[in-house]
């Protein structure tokens, strides 16, 4: 049997760190609400892993008290992050 807690693990951090830079980045610049854009587009420069993490850092933020919502348009999906 494959052991995948070290993946789990991984991604788990990852969505923790990323979770954590969007609000020292909104504490940084003394603002209430945000918004982050994403595409599973990694050839156009668009980072591909955040857009597969977003709906777990999304739930993570929620669970802090944020109200989360997004939208795609033409491909790309927008974030809209309010404390």
């Amino acid at each position: 049997m494959i052991d995948l807690s070290s993946l789990t693990q991984k991604k788990l951090d990852y969505v923790e760190k990323k979770a954590v830079e969007i609000m020292l980045d909104m504490v940084k610049r003394n603002v209430y609400s945000t918004s982050i854009a994403t595409c599973n587009c990694s050839s156009y420069g668009w980072d591909a892993e955040l857009h597969k993490a977003m709906p777990q850092i999304a739930s993570l933020l929620r669970e802090k008290g944020f109200t989360v919502t997004s939208q795609v348009n033409h491909g790309v999906t927008d974030w809209l992050l309010t404390l």
